[in-house]
């Protein structure tokens, strides 16, 4: 992350994959399908720190909200990626 971007509270896919453990393309994916909070600038993607602090908080309670055996409410939607979703059912 560079100096501008730490005080702008802004991260790249980047700054993303290595906490979700994955590969920065896929971070784009998950922004361009709206399963990650994002915006495009130019070529590039970007987010905000908090933005992506509430979805993934967002997205792990709809996981452990799930009752045992039953997928979370998102991962029943139907993909249009061959990628695996974020949160596995």
């Amino acid at each position: 992350m560079t100096d501008v971007a730490a005080l702008l509270g802004v991260l790249t896919p980047e700054d993303i994959a290595p906490v979700l453990g994955c590969t920065p393309a896929h971070v784009e994916e998950l922004f361009r399908t709206r399963q990650l909070p994002g915006v495009k600038h130019g070529r590039s993607w970007r987010t905000q720190v908090d933005a992506m602090r509430q979805a993934l908080c967002a997205q792990a309670l709809q996981t452990l909200a799930a009752a045992p055996g039953e997928p979370a409410p998102d991962a029943t939607t139907k993909r249009t990626s061959r990628r695996k979703p974020l949160v596995q059912p």
